[in-house]
């Protein structure tokens, strides 16, 4: 059974039909079809393993074979007192889910030691989140730290996160009640990000190109990255203001070519991932935002 229902209305446009009419063509365009989607949210369950797993490797995208994510899904489903998968009625995979493990309590597992690694790793550059990590990730540290995992499918709305982040936040106070070690001090948190990419010299050369699209610096060879970062989870733009702590890194295992043209710009696309680290007492100011902008 689910544990409870969402129902969520996606609008879709119609392609609109060749006419010699101006105006009938205007009218097509303006057409919606209104497609009623049911979303139920479950515990996790066993047979979830694979689609989770899934899931995980968009979470640590090109660096996702450094860690052991069988292990991680593992624990993930049989932890059981928190979290939550969302499926479309009828359909048996998750196609969202969001979830929190204990850090601290698990520092000993083979995937969370990696974890761990990494995010110093990756957050060397950053003294002050770097420090903050060393602190927290000691395995001396006298207070629980909380790693939540907050993907889903491409195509699945935002509005889905408000009622999961409900339930999360409703499953971790019946786990306090119950004595379990789910009263998290700090939490740290993966954000898939990405910054667009200027077209090299040597592109420009192959294709033909407007001039106001040049860049000013266009002889070097080497793509430029824009300062700008945007989120792929539009949800977590809105997570940002409220992280103390927060580092921008790239994958160590990056195969594809940075500086490749995709079909709808004339820049390309650099994935990254940012790492939030939020203080507990931010928590509840965190879901008042995302529930206020993307209430279902």
């Amino acid at each position: 059974m689910a544990k409870r229902r969402h129902e969520e209305v996606v609008k879709a446009s119609n392609n609109p039909k060749q006419n010699s009419d101006d105006s009938e063509m205007d009218s097509d365009d303006n057409e919606m079809d209104i497609v009623n989607v049911d979303f139920d949210f479950f515990d996790f369950k066993q047979v979830d393993f694979h689609a989770v797993k899934r899931l995980l490797i968009q979470t640590f995208g090109e660096d996702h074979e450094l860690f052991e994510l069988s292990e991680l899904t593992e624990l993930i489903i049989k932890q059981n007192l928190v979290g939550t998968t969302v499926k479309v009625t009828g359909e048996d995979d998750p196609y969202a889910f969001l979830t929190v493990l204990n850090i601290t309590e698990l520092a000993e597992t083979a995937v969370f030691k990696q974890i761990s690694k990494y995010l110093l790793d990756k957050s060397s550059k950053n003294m002050k989140a770097n420090m903050k990590l060393k602190e927290i990730l000691s395995p001396n540290v006298s207070q629980d730290v909380g790693f939540i995992i907050n993907e889903r499918l491409t195509n699945m709305p935002a509005q889905v996160v408000p009622p999961m982040l409900k339930m999360l936040f409703e499953e971790i106070q019946w786990a306090i009640d119950d004595k379990e070690r789910y009263n998290f001090e700090w939490y740290i948190m993966l954000s898939p990000i990405y910054r667009e990419i200027a077209p090299t010299s040597e592109q420009l050369q192959h294709e033909e190109i407007l001039p106001n699209q040049l860049q000013k610096d266009n002889s070097s060879k080497k793509p430029r990255t824009s300062e700008k970062a945007f989120y792929f989870h539009p949800e977590e733009e809105f997570i940002e203001p409220f992280a103390e702590y927060m580092f921008d890194f790239r994958f160590s295992k990056y195969k594809r070519a940075a500086d490749s043209r995709n079909s709808f710009t004339d820049f390309g696309l650099l994935p990254l991932r940012r790492c939030f680290i939020i203080h507990k007492s931010q928590m509840l100011p965190i879901y008042n935002k995302l529930e206020s902008l993307f209430k279902p």
